[in-house]
């Protein structure tokens, strides 16, 4: 009698195809005002902002550092380095932003983080806008990347804090 193979081999298969075709999706990298974004309406996306500077509404209040925005961005930007499979894909001057790609573990899927300084009368702060590029939902990963962002970023600055 003939063994029978399973369909491990053939479901490993197809993963690991789906995932090379998926890897190589491009991401949305194109700058953007996030004073000015309008969110859409999937569950897929997270927003930091210090109070007042947006137009849409956040998820979260980002902290006033007692800094230039060129601290605050290189704060973050050097917290950002130790988080995996993150890359800066972007700086723009106008308006001033860095944008990076954070792929997903498994399949590689491109989630883009816009990262724009805010300039207040007390110091400095950062918007932050995380949103998959793909798909309806995402699980609340962006929301928990903006969370995580902003807590290394408060450790980064913690003495800067404006109360």
């Amino acid at each position: 009698m003939p063994r029978r193979r399973g369909l491990a081999p053939l479901t490993i298969g197809l993963v690991f195809a789906v995932g090379l075709l998926v890897g190589g999706c491009a991401a949305n990298t194109e700058p953007q005002d996030l004073r000015e974004l309008e969110r859409a309406d999937s569950p897929n996306d997270a927003l930091a902002c210090p109070p007042g500077a947006c137009k849409a509404e956040a998820d979260f209040e980002t902290p006033v550092f007692a800094a230039a925005p060129e601290a605050v961005m290189q704060a973050l930007r050097r917290a950002v380095e130790e988080q995996p499979r993150v890359e800066l894909a972007a700086e723009v001057p106008d308006p001033a932003q860095a944008i990076y790609v954070q792929r997903s573990a498994l399949f590689r899927f491109p989630d883009t983080i816009w990262a724009q300084p805010v300039a207040l009368p007390q110091g400095a702060s950062v918007i932050l806008y995380s949103r998959s590029n793909y798909g309806y939902s995402d699980f609340g990963v962006n929301r928990e990347r903006v969370a995580l962002w902003l807590g290394l970023l408060r450790e980064a600055l913690a003495a800067e804090i404006v109360e």
